[in-house]
């Protein structure tokens, strides 16, 4: 369940990043949400992890770009929320 829960934060932090240096387009969660639901139809290992467990990553990895345009708007130091190793996610 790790495993998929990391790859999946991975894929989706990755997705924001491309769209935006490539496209100039920002992704929503409200689209990655939707992205999840038609992923769960088709991959059985997202669809063997809780939903409750997808929708935290989610809500995790908007809660760090929140806070990295946070931080952009008052002139701090912004540092880019990261991709997670097998060692950092937990």
């Amino acid at each position: 369940m790790l495993d998929v829960t990391r790859q999946l934060y991975n894929a989706m932090l990755q997705e924001r990043r491309d769209a935006f240096r490539s496209r100039g387009i920002t992704v929503t969660t409200k689209r990655q949400y939707a992205e999840i639901t038609d992923l769960r139809k088709e991959d059985a290992r997202v669809a063997a992890v809780y939903r409750e467990c997808v929708d935290a990553i989610l809500h995790r990895l908007d809660l760090a770009m929140n806070a990295f345009f946070r931080r952009i708007a008052h002139g701090e130091t912004p540092g880019y929320p990261r991709f997670k190793s097998a060692s950092r996610w937990n």
